[in-house]
């Protein structure tokens, strides 16, 4: 049985660096990866458990992205819950 991806779940995915001012490190078209994470109260927190970002950008109240250099090694971990308590945790 196939199932969606829950909606705020975390995705790694590969990102280019915004035209903006860029962050200090590696050449502005440098291939940076893009890590989602999200907060909401007693019911999901997607983390990260190390690993330093080269730079952060929130998204809106609940979620932020992280990205990283190429070869940075991190481990993001995503705790679930619901009314009765943790439903997923995974590393």
């Amino acid at each position: 049985m196939n199932r969606s991806p829950p909606r705020m779940a975390a995705v790694l995915r590969p990102a280019t660096s915004s035209s903006g001012p860029s962050a200090p490190g590696p050449a502005s078209g440098a291939s940076l990866t893009c890590v989602s994470l999200a907060f909401v109260e007693q019911r999901i927190n997607v983390y990260l458990r190390f690993g330093h970002p080269q730079r952060e950008q929130r998204v809106d109240r609940w979620q932020r992205h992280a990205f990283f250099l190429p070869g940075a090694r991190l481990a993001r971990v995503l705790w679930q819950a619901n009314d009765y308590g943790t439903t997923r945790w995974q590393l």
